[in-house]
C-alpha cells in the first residue's frame, strides 16, 4: 500500500467446480469432462473516494494462466487435456467500510474479460465477478505497536 489511496499486489486464482461440461465416448466408455482454469495475477487499486470510514476503490487486475478439460470415466481414470494459455483483464469497483482502525469489510463487482482464451475448449470465461473482502491493515497495526 502507498498511503491510503494506492495498493498493488499479486495473487493466485482458480475456477474449479463440479459442473460437468458433457459426456463423450472414448473406446465405448462414457466420459464426463470438467473445465478448470488457474491463473496468477497482478493488481492495482486506486481509492477515489475517501470519507471518514468509507472508501471506494477502482481495482484493475491482469491475469496469466491456463485453462483445460479434466476427463473422468467409469473405469476410474481421470486426466487433463486440451490445455491452453489464457490472459484476462478484470476491472471493477469496490466499496469498503473501516472499523476498529485496523479492519475493513467491503463488497463490489466487475467483469472478467478474456483477452486470450484457450481455443482448444468451448468454455468462455468472460463473466461478471463479485467480491467480498475483509481487510487487516497490518502496516498501521505494526506502526502502532512500534515495530516499524
Amino acid at each position: 500500500a502507498f498511503g491510503d489511496k494506492v495498493s498493488v499486489g499479486a495473487g493466485v486464482h482458480w475456477i474449479e467446480h463440479n459442473t460437468f461440461t458433457g459426456a463423450t465416448l472414448e473406446n465405448g466408455i462414457p466420459t464426463l469432462s470438467e473445465v478448470r482454469m488457474m491463473y496468477g495475477s497482478v493488481f492495482f487499486e486506486y481509492s477515489f473516494i475517501y470519507k471518514k470510514r468509507w472508501q471506494v476503490f477502482i481495482p484493475v487486475q491482469l491475469g496469466f494462466g491456463v485453462s483445460r478439460n479434466r476427463y473422468f470415466n467409469n473405469a476410474g481414470v481421470n486426466e487433463f487435456r486440451e490445455s491452453g494459455a489464457v490472459i484476462l483483464y478484470e476491472p471493477g469497483m469496490i466499496a469498503e467500510y473501516s472499523f476498529l482502525k485496523y479492519f475493513g469489510v467491503g463488497a463490489g463487482g466487475g467483469v472478467r474479460l478474456m483477452l486470450l482464451n484457450n481455443k482448444r475448449i468451448d468454455e468462455q470465461f468472460t463473466a461478471p465477478i463479485w467480491e467480498v473482502r475483509f481487510k487487516v491493515r497490518f502496516g498501521e497495526l505494526l506502526n502502532d505497536l512500534g515495530v516499524n
